[in-house]
């Protein structure tokens, strides 16, 4: 395999100080991708040559994007003409959009109501599945995603609000804190962090409450913490099994965002914006991003509907 000249990855690097880790870890495998199947440096290819490239490397448009976005990053570094790369990354954000809005369309003839969901959740509490209940509570009341799930429960005063990025006290993740008067839900690692920092949110139900007691003294685990989503020896799952952990213990192995859309449904169909702006806070993310995605009746505008 041909080796790849990193000069322009290092000045991407040097232009965006900080990103994150992550970030980086997927900048270098586009950068190295596009390159590797380009045969020669982004900088020295035409948009047409690029374009054309990334057509037979994916027929996923989110995929084309992620690349055409590299090659758009490269070429400002040289002030070089991006129109037909910016064009294109639009033509394909709006055909992706289209795509998703058609399949949530198809969603409103079989995904289940809001009170279904209650009524599984209220089946767990019955059966004393505290696992279960609490992941399915925190979907539905909370609007969370996976990564949220991938938390921590502690009896322990620890003062993880207190904490900033950058302290030593700082701990990067998301607990569920068991109080005297609540449970406080913290979060610090889910998906836009780095927007809306840490969320701390009190939770009073009773029934929580006693689910999460419950499952502290089934797991019967050792030190301070205790795993919400763990392995059968009881130590936590890494992140790469979120998503099918987390499907086998809904309803009917429905995924996170299946839920958000059902829950997002109702409020619509209550017409409360307020609730709905409740929605997009719980889910750390803003209104319009929430009925885009989660709306199941959403349409495209009429200056929209036409493909570029």
């Amino acid at each position: 395999m041909a080796e790849v000249d990193m000069s322009d990855f290092k000045k991407i690097l040097d232009s965006r100080p900080l990103i994150g880790e992550k970030t980086k870890t997927s900048y270098l495998s586009t950068y190295k991708k596009l390159t590797r199947e380009l045969a020669k440096p982004i900088r020295n290819s035409t948009q047409k040559q690029i374009l054309e490239t990334i057509d037979e490397i994916s027929d996923k448009l989110t995929s084309r994007n992620v690349l055409i976005n590299m090659a758009i990053i490269v070429f400002q570094l040289y002030d070089k003409d991006t129109g037909l790369l910016l064009k294109r990354r639009e033509k394909n954000s709006l055909n992706n959009k289209r795509v998703r809005i058609e399949t949530n369309h198809a969603k409103l003839k079989y995904l289940p109501g809001r009170q279904k969901l209650l009524n599984h959740l209220e089946d767990l509490y019955k059966e004393k599945r505290w696992e279960e209940f609490i992941i399915n509570y925190l979907l539905i009341y909370l609007n969370v995603r996976n990564q949220d799930l991938n938390l921590l429960i502690t009896r322990k005063g620890l003062k993880i609000k207190d904490g900033k990025k950058g302290n030593k006290s700082f701990l990067k993740d998301n607990f569920l804190v068991v109080r005297s008067r609540d449970i406080t839900y913290f979060r610090s690692n889910y998906k836009t962090y780095s927007t809306y920092g840490t969320k701390s949110t009190s939770i009073q139900s009773k029934k929580f409450r006693k689910a999460v007691l419950g499952f502290i003294d089934e797991q019967q685990a050792d030190g301070d913490f205790t795993p919400l989503l763990h392995k059968a020896n009881g130590q936590r799952i890494s992140e790469g099994f979120l998503h099918e952990y987390i499907n086998k213990r809904t309803f009917d192995n429905l995924n996170e965002s299946d839920y958000m859309k059902i829950i997002v449904n109702y409020v619509d169909e209550k017409g409360n914006l307020n609730n709905l702006r409740q929605l997009a806070s719980n889910r750390g993310t803003d209104v319009n991003t929430i009925i885009e995605n989660y709306n199941l009746k959403f349409e495209l505008p009429p200056n929209k509907v036409q493909e570029l």
